[in-house]
């Protein structure tokens, strides 16, 4: 009898000590909900719109800045910019949470940069939403013209 009960007391230390979690993991309804939430409003949302603000071509750098309507209850934002017309190559990724509120962006790029090794061609940019982990639809592409002068002969 006294082996029985040394057996159970060293059974309960070792239950106390190393306690074991049987339940698993679910998420509480408002999680659910709000998980809900964000798909119809990836699904829903109003198309983004993209306006280019100024774009200025030098001897060694380009920049150009974009701006885009912004989403309620967005919870950050995707954007892609490429010389690529169909976003399969050259593609410069950037993401930002909802503090993108302000719903503008410069970019900046040198001769010396990787992708931008070509200043004076053509950049296309596109935007999409993040709501949760669920993503918006891509807004339609916005054309940051290359070289400004033989674009103005033209």
């Amino acid at each position: 009898m006294k082996a029985k009960n040394i057996f159970l007391y060293a059974a309960l230390v070792i239950c106390l000590l190393f306690p074991v979690s049987v339940s698993a993991k679910q998420p509480g309804r408002t999680q659910i909900v709000e998980n809900y939430k964000n798909f119809v409003r990836a699904v829903t949302h109003k198309p983004i719109k993209i306006s280019i603000s100024y774009n200025t071509i030098g001897k060694n750098e380009r920049k150009f800045m974009y701006k885009w309507t912004h989403l309620e209850n967005t919870t950050g934002y995707e954007h892609q910019i490429s010389p690529d017309k169909k976003f399969k190559k050259d593609v410069h990724n950037q993401k930002g949470g909802p503090n993108w509120g302000s719903a503008t962006r410069e970019y900046a790029c040198s001769l010396n940069d990787e992708p931008c090794a070509h200043i004076h061609q053509n950049y296309y940019i596109r935007i999409r939403p993040v709501f949760g982990k669920y993503h918006g639809r891509w807004s339609k592409v916005a054309i940051c013209k290359g070289d400004l002068n033989e674009n103005s002969s033209k």
